[in-house]
């Protein structure tokens, strides 16, 4: 007994065939979606720059070149108290620098994609700390594009001291003093033995 597909009034095919169109059709495009993927490639973003020589002053460009244009920037800091994006960008500090002493982060974004930056532009961004001065180290830069893809690059940035190190000068100021001592103190003793070697012996 064979099996008998009826059509529906009006031609549009039988069940099982619309099943296997829109099936076939899906399935294209999951695979137009993959290539379109793999064609893109990976999200490269390029950050250059850093402090300069008086390690109060920092400054980066970023370069990117994904389709969609940079529309919020983090950058991480310490005792940072000025931070300027490029124009048309809002710029805000957290833990601002001296009236706040914790670490912080410097953002910039802008309200409208158009005003991002775009694939072959180049963003600047600066920065400046407190006289205090900061170590400087590698931070993570969170960096997100406008269809809501985010990166994070390694950048040069002022970073907290850790505990220990703050107290590093005065460990070792001590070490040096207690060395001082312990040398004057063995000079002293030996001294001390060479007089009482020289000295007559009762009873001679």
């Amino acid at each position: 007994m064979g099996l008998h597909l009826d059509k529906p009034a009006g031609g549009g095919g039988t069940h099982p065939e619309r099943w296997l169109c829109f099936h076939a059709r899906s399935a294209a495009a999951v695979l137009l979606l993959a290539a379109t993927a793999a064609a893109a490639g990976p999200v490269t973003v390029t950050i250059a720059g850093g402090a300069d020589a008086s390690g109060h002053n920092y400054e980066w460009t970023i370069t990117h070149d994904h389709s969609s244009p940079i529309v919020y920037v983090e950058f991480p800091h310490f005792r940072a108290y000025f931070f300027t994006p490029p124009p048309g960008w809002k710029a805000n500090i957290t833990h601002r620098y001296p009236e706040d002493r914790q670490a912080g982060e410097c953002t910039a974004e802008v309200e409208d994609p158009a005003e991002g930056l775009k694939r072959g532009q180049t963003g600047r961004f600066a920065m400046r700390i407190g006289p205090k001065g900061a170590p400087r180290g590698e931070g993570d830069v969170i960096i997100r594009f406008a269809d809501n893809t985010e990166v994070v690059v390694l950048a040069e940035v002022p970073i907290k001291e850790s505990p220990g190190s703050q107290h590093v000068p005065l460990i070792a100021l001590g070490t040096i003093f207690a060395v001082f001592l312990l040398v004057k103190a063995l000079k002293r003793r030996k001294r001390q033995r060479q007089v009482e070697s020289n000295a007559p012996s009762i009873g001679q």
